[in-house]
């Protein structure tokens, strides 16, 4: 059930922190109004104390000036002998310096065997510098050879742009000057050469060039160069490059997913991830995927940081950013650090699986959520922080309050269950705890629910299924195989049970694996689970909940043994456990079904 994600921040995640912090805030302003009170009456007892201090001081400083005037004389005569000794060593120094200098010129007129290679540094501008377009930029450069440098030239990407003469003394300096053209980055090199015609390594560096900026994008600029030294001291980690940053409109926010969505999620694997899913009774099996992520994701999507360009985007209508804007700035620029630092795309690999996928993705989320909810709280205003939450709650949950809990629920976990995640670990032991998880990131989501089973190592088992579609026969064709993990066997089982209920039946979760396997002709479903427990308790516990589970979707009583409980109408369902094992078979009929279980004697 991998579906296309973006590395960003939705919206009500965003709603639900503002209103937390700001509730926060409220206690903190009133507690604040009645200590200024307490300490109004405190200073009033202070003063007087102060005025009896101060001329009790004034006795004291009249002794002390006799001690201080008798103490100047010593100190006279003490700094004289530590000046006089001063000046030798520092003649002994420039004594030295001559003598370096004088060997230098000897060395410098004395002919070489070899020709040399020039040395050439670049001293302006500097890397990852920004220039508006049509800017004058100043190239300054030196060069050192003993053979003399004769002259150096710039490129800028790669194509000849100026050269000059240096006079053909041993050390020489020089301007370029280049008007800045094209948007984005661009590398200027510089290469001198000497007297013998060999060529320096080229010195460059690498600048950025960016669009005139209206009055509102000068603003906007400094408001993000004021977040991102907060950002970086809070978290602890330092820029390695310059990261490429926008404010989008709705609009270029609806373009970009459609683009991206299209590409990294085609129709295709839409339509496998929903066949998934229908298995699981979790959306409808007819229901356009691909249709619905285009239109959460648009609604919801508050900014998002790109892996592939390495930039980041944050949404917003409003000329100047407001305090929202600023907060999901932070979570975008900690998002932009974790990459530079930790590379996520190698964080995820493709043979991951979707759970461990999902546990991945907790981490980062949660990383970026806790940093922000620390940037609310120690750099916005009360006022801030007020107009934050009055902004957060117009924002439109249409589509996200009306999509199959699933949705919602996927998009939630990596900011919520991660943040607890993270939280639990910072508190532990601070952002280098946090920063060793990306060195041994998270393998499950049972890891992310229960930190405690990551910190002691606890690895999810590896769990096998043999091939269905010879027993099946033609016109089934295999969809997919994949690890659920405990959150998606918890909104699984919340489907017919509490939360609570759903919650303790799936914890104790030690691995599994699930297959799927779709009728073409038929539109029928066959779903496989087999789950293994870390007690066979743990899995009496399971297969206790889930006769509930099946007693409420088909609104009766199991059919056959109770130790392994069966349901059948439009569709069937059996479960079964051998020990610290359960399996869960659904297919159009029982008959399927008990063809189905003799693949797996165990049970």
């Amino acid at each position: 059930m991998r579906r296309f994600a973006l590395i960003g921040l939705i919206l009500i995640l965003v709603v639900a922190l503002a209103g937390s912090v700001t509730s926060n805030v409220i206690m903190f302003v009133s507690y604040r109004d009645e200590q200024a009170k307490v300490r109004e009456r405190l200073d009033s007892r202070a003063a007087r104390v102060a005025e009896l201090e101060e001329e009790l001081d004034d006795a004291q400083s009249q002794l002390q000036e006799t001690e201080r005037q008798l103490g100047d004389s010593e100190r006279q005569i003490s700094a004289l002998e530590e000046a006089n000794q001063s000046l030798q060593h520092d003649l002994a120094e420039r004594d030295a310096q001559i003598s370096a200098l004088q060997a230098g010129l000897a060395e410098l007129s004395t002919p070489s065997a070899a020709p040399s290679q020039p040395a050439v540094f670049v001293t302006a501008p500097i890397a990852g510098q920004e220039f508006l377009e049509g800017d004058a930029v100043v190239v300054r450069w030196n060069s050192f050879d003993r053979a003399g440098v004769a002259r150096a030239r710039l490129e800028v990407d790669g194509q000849l742009v100026a050269e000059m003469e240096a006079g053909e003394l041993a050390s020489a300096e020089g301007e370029f000057g280049w008007t800045a053209a094209g948007i984005g980055e661009h590398r200027l090199v510089v290469t001198a050469v000497n007297t013998a015609g060999v060529e320096s390594e080229p010195a460059g560096v690498t600048v950025n060039v960016i669009e005139p900026q209206s009055p509102a994008g000068a603003e906007n600029a400094a408001i993000m160069n004021a977040i991102e030294p907060a950002v970086i001291e809070l978290r602890g980690l330092e820029p390695i490059r310059p990261v490429t940053r926008t404010l989008f409109t709705q609009s270029d926010l609806e373009e970009y997913v459609v683009e991206e969505l299209y590409e990294e999620f085609p129709p295709e694997e839409a339509q496998a991830d929903a066949l998934e899913m229908a298995a699981f009774d979790l959306v409808p099996p007819d229901i356009d995927l691909l249709e619905l992520m285009e239109a959460v994701y648009t609604e919801q999507i508050a900014g998002f940081y790109d892996t592939d360009t390495k930039s980041f985007a944050v949404i917003s209508e409003d000329e100047v950013m407001g305090a929202l804007e600023k907060t999901i700035y932070a979570h975008e620029f900690t998002h932009a650090l974790q990459d530079q630092h930790y590379d996520l795309e190698a964080l995820d690999p493709d043979e991951n699986s979707d759970d461990e996928s999902l546990a991945v993705t907790a981490l980062v989320e949660g990383d970026a959520t806790l940093l922000m909810q620390q940037y609310m709280l120690g750099y916005l205003e009360p006022e801030e922080l007020f107009d934050l939450l009055s902004e957060s709650l117009e924002v439109p949950t249409e589509v996200i309050d009306n999509a199959p809990p699933i949705i919602r629920a996927q998009l939630m976990f990596p900011y919520e269950a991660g943040y607890v995640f993270v939280q639990t670990l910072h508190q532990e032991g601070g952002y280098s705890l946090v920063d060793s998880a990306y060195l041994s990131p998270p393998q499950s989501t049972e890891q992310i629910l229960h930190p405690e089973k990551y910190l002691a190592g606890e690895a999810p088992q590896v769990v096998s299924l043999p091939p269905l579609t010879e027993t099946l026969g033609s016109g089934w064709q295999f969809v997919d195989d994949n690890v659920l993990g405990e959150f998606t066997l918890r909104v699984y089982l919340e489907q017919q049970v509490s939360d609570d209920e759903a919650a303790a039946a799936a914890e104790g979760w030690g691995g599994d694996r699930y297959a799927v396997y779709h009728s073409q002709e038929t539109g029928g479903l066959v779903m496989v689970l087999r789950v293994v427990w870390d007690t066979a308790d743990e899995a009496a516990e399971f297969m206790s909940e889930y006769l509930a589970f099946g007693e409420a979707r088909f609104d009766s009583p199991p059919e056959g043994k109770k130790e392994q409980p069966c349901w059948s109408r439009e569709d069937a369902i059996c479960a079964y456990r051998a020990g610290t094992e359960t399996l869960i078979i659904r297919a159009p009929d029982l008959e399927t079904i008990a063809d189905l279980e003799a693949l797996f004697p165990d049970f």
